[in-house]
């Protein structure tokens, strides 16, 4: 399972626009407060949260450099955490977000629940996607009583003054 939060954390930058390393030159991004951020990024972890009826455990903040030519210039966030869904119950929490992400008309990179035959061996589901300024996903894996939920802002520029990396 951890292999594949990973590969979906990986996939949630990438959409995000924030994969290590990229240089986003004199591209403009928006100026914002890491509080600020980080009120939108639980709001949407909260969002799953509620939709699955769950308690979230493990809740974990980071704000990662999202370029190098310009270190210190962009920021993103990943908010990480644990919803307590027992085993049998994952698929019907993981339909209560879809639908939820679908009425709000969510750009989906990944939407499969089980049963799903191009899901790893015992997966219950993976669903990302899109919202205005990030990306979350939500993920069943094999033999767990838990699905992890990890919500990642798109770049921003950190407003005068302040270091997200210090919290």
């Amino acid at each position: 399972m951890r292999g594949t939060a990973l590969v979906a954390l990986g996939t949630v930058l990438a959409l995000g626009g924030c994969a290590g390393g990229e240089d986003f030159g004199e591209r403009p991004s928006e100026k914002r407060s890491r509080a600020a951020v980080e009120a939108e990024m639980l709001g949407q972890v909260r969002s799953v949260t509620d939709l699955t009826g769950s308690t979230l455990t493990d809740l974990r903040v980071e704000t990662p450099a999202c370029d190098i030519a310009s270190p210190g210039r962009l920021w993103a966030m990943i908010v990480r955490g644990k919803l307590s869904v027992p085993r049998d119950q994952q698929a019907a929490a993981l339909r209560a977000v879809r639908d939820q992400w679908d009425r709000e008309n969510r750009e989906f990179g990944d939407r499969r629940i089980a049963p799903d035959g191009s899901l790893p061996d015992g997966e219950t589901g993976h669903l990302q996607a899109g919202f205005g300024s990030g990306n979350a996903s939500v993920i069943g894996g094999a033999e767990q009583d838990h699905l992890d939920v990890i919500v990642s802002s798109s770049c921003y520029d950190a407003v005068k003054g302040e270091n997200p990396a210090r919290g």
